[in-house]
């Protein structure tokens, strides 16, 4: 079956919610138990996770509109918030066994239920992804990260 990239981009620019489903993506940098303020310490902050995407999937997404970024390692990802309001998105495991947001680590598999929405602001184009559940199908536990002193 073919992809109709003008079809698809259509729909997701045509200003409302749309659902868009990811299958088997590489997480990296959860915020996912708690909202991540780092950027805005007097805030609410944002859930938030970097998701991997397959080098073809990351060259349609980003011809549909998305803002497909780069790691410095080369590997091609999207960012998908949450806001507080909501509550923390759901994370569950293949069997739908809830899963802690804090015990994922980088690297984890995951399937991702997403929501774009699309809109100008002034000429500007703008678009969200807003992270609706993750299926964890390969977790790597997180082990904590390196203290400061580490560091050096």
């Amino acid at each position: 079956m073919a992809k109709d990239l003008d079809a698809i981009r259509d729909k997701i620019q045509s200003g409302g919610y749309v659902p868009f489903p990811l299958k088997n993506v590489i997480i990296r940098h959860p915020h996912l138990d708690k909202p991540d303020n780092h950027f805005d310490p007097g805030g609410d902050g944002k859930y938030k996770v970097c998701l991997i995407v397959p080098e073809d999937v990351a060259s349609d997404m980003a011809a549909v509109g998305f803002n497909v970024r780069t790691f410095d390692d080369g590997s091609k990802y999207i960012q998908a918030t949450r806001k507080p309001s909501l509550g923390a998105p759901e994370v569950v495991d293949e069997e739908g066994t809830v899963v802690s947001g804090s015990a994922i680590g980088n690297g984890s598999i995951a399937d991702a239920e997403l929501t774009t929405k699309y809109w100008n602001i002034g000429s500007k184009p703008s678009q969200a992804v807003y992270l609706e559940k993750l299926t964890i199908t390969d977790l790597v536990k997180y082990e904590g990260g390196a203290e400061s002193e580490d560091l050096f």
